[in-house]
């Protein structure tokens, strides 16, 4: 069963990063090409935008969608029970959105622009609908679906960004690429889950589910809560005081510093979950299988991490031109923590897989604390890379707190040496911290970036192979070393 089982595990993970891999590489040609046409300001006010709708997708699709993918059977009248309770819960969190928009702009002090509001209602609105559909797909591992969906949506809005940034509508053509691909989505999910085990969701009247699932989505919702505030809280604070062009510049490193996470962790875990969800029942080999994609995990993130810290400079040039220099020292100080975070990212498929909504919440509660208090520090000092650091400090003790939690209350065991050699692979990247970056970006062209860039690659692959080879040899000297319990 464990081989099998592991083939399983395996095949959706290939078919999640397939898909999430073609969605993040438009992305990303996205960013390119749009950091080229907008001024940093804009980016700024949309980045006040996209934490808007970022509480809403943390609301409606991450608390429906997961507890739909834990039920062990759902019928249609549940299914289409779902759907009413997203069309609801759409036409509640849209009227909240309209009128709390302008307030939080008045609080931050920056100009609240026409009709933004009104973009974010009907985002939130379609942001909501998305869940019972995306639920269909994500239980079945549609994921070249889903993908497929998502880049059709991206697609349709980058075209009409472009067409409206050529008719002269300026900011307002940034605004709709930010919200216009929800409401693709929503229309390409609907079409596609018809192809579904669950099948297409109805508007149903059996809203009764909802107690179904109301022990795992209660826990659930009020962790996607503190989560929000745990991962956008700064923003916020950013922009309330250091204005709208550091935003813009804090928002991009850290986007910069989280496509690691979006291309490893956040593809692997829509596939962890549904998939060890089906061997609950046996705690040791869902530890085991978590450990097993832990470390090329913490691997992934260690050479990705010290490419970024030593080409920095070279890799903001090539990915947003001219003007985006202040980004760089942001993301130096970021970059340290990616192996870190694509580790502890991948912690909320144990905690779905086993139902313990309860622990996730204590530990995200425990995040937004720590991540308070290292804003509201660096926030005080008005120094951004102070703060910065001090974010990436939280990060750490969330880590230690996260894993203390898991190990202590759901696997119910001792951590064994081999999660002690992941924690010494994400640890690595501090000790760069306390040297300048080895390539510096001493000409502003895309040659010398290039190669700069290539360079810094070289360098962390000739570390992460000494690395191994370290490893690789001490597992041969004490080969029973990932057996003992420490």
């Amino acid at each position: 069963m464990s081989i099998q089982s592991g083939l399983e595990l395996n095949q959706a993970i290939k078919r999640s990063l397939l898909g999430k891999y073609s969605l993040y590489a438009f992305q990303i040609i996205s960013m390119v090409l749009l950091a080229r046409l907008f001024a940093p300001g804009d980016f700024g006010y949309v980045a006040i935008v996209q934490v808007f709708i970022t509480l809403m997708v943390l609301i409606s699709s991450t608390s429906i969608v997961p507890a739909l993918v834990y039920l062990d059977d759902v019928s249609v009248s549940q299914r289409n029970g779902l759907m009413s309770l997203s069309l609801l819960m759409g036409l509640l969190l849209a009227t909240l959105s309209f009128f709390a928009f302008p307030l939080v702009c008045l609080w931050i002090g920056m100009k609240d622009m026409p009709y933004a509001a009104l973009f974010i209602a009907v985002t939130v609105f379609f942001v909501c609908l998305t869940t019972s559909p995306l639920a269909s797909l994500q239980r079945g591992s549609k994921f070249i679906l889903i993908a497929r969906a998502e880049i059709y949506a991206e697609t349709a809005s980058l075209l009409m960004c472009m067409l409206l940034f050529y008719f002269s509508y300026g900011f307002y053509a940034l605004l709709f690429k930010v919200c216009s691909p929800f409401v693709f989505r929503f229309i390409f999910y609907y079409q596609m889950s018809a192809h579904t085990e669950v099948g297409r969701p109805a508007l149903g009247r059996d809203l009764a589910v909802f107690k179904t699932i109301v022990s795992f989505v209660k826990f659930q919702f009020l962790f996607n809560l503190v989560n929000f505030f745990s991962r956008n809280l700064d923003t916020i604070i950013v922009a309330k005081f250091f204005g709208l062009s550091v935003t813009a510049f804090y928002d991009k490193s850290y986007q910069v510093m989280r496509y690691p996470l979006q291309l490893f962790t956040f593809a692997i875990t829509p596939a962890l979950q549904p998939t060890l969800t089906k061997h609950k029942a046996n705690v040791s080999f869902v530890a085991s299988e978590f450990l097993r994609v832990l470390r090329p995990l913490a691997y992934l993130g260690l050479f990705v991490s010290i490419v970024f810290y030593n080409g920095s400079g070279a890799l903001v040039y090539l990915l947003f031109g001219p003007g985006w220099e202040a980004v760089e020292p942001i993301l130096t100080v970021f970059s340290v923590s990616i192996p870190l975070q694509m580790v502890l990212s991948s912690t909320g498929a144990i905690y779905q897989s086993f139902g313990q909504s309860r622990l996730q919440f204590y530990c995200g509660l425990f995040s937004v604390v720590t991540t308070f208090m290292a804003i509201a520090v660096g926030a005080y000092y008005e120094d951004i890379l102070l703060l910065c650091l001090l974010i990436v400090c939280s990060f750490v003790i969330n880590y230690l707190f996260c894993f203390f939690v898991m190990y202590r209350f759901v696997f119910q065991t001792r951590p064994s040496y081999a999660f002690y050699k992941v924690c010494f692979l994400i640890m690595l990247p501090f000790v760069m911290y306390s040297v300048e970056p080895m390539f510096p970006l001493s000409k502003a062209d895309y040659l010398t970036s290039i190669l700069l860039l290539l360079q810094s690659a070289l360098l962390s692959l000739v570390l992460c192979v000494a690395v191994f080879a370290g490893q690789y040899a001490f597992d041969f000297l004490y080969p029973n070393s990932d057996k003992e319990v420490l």
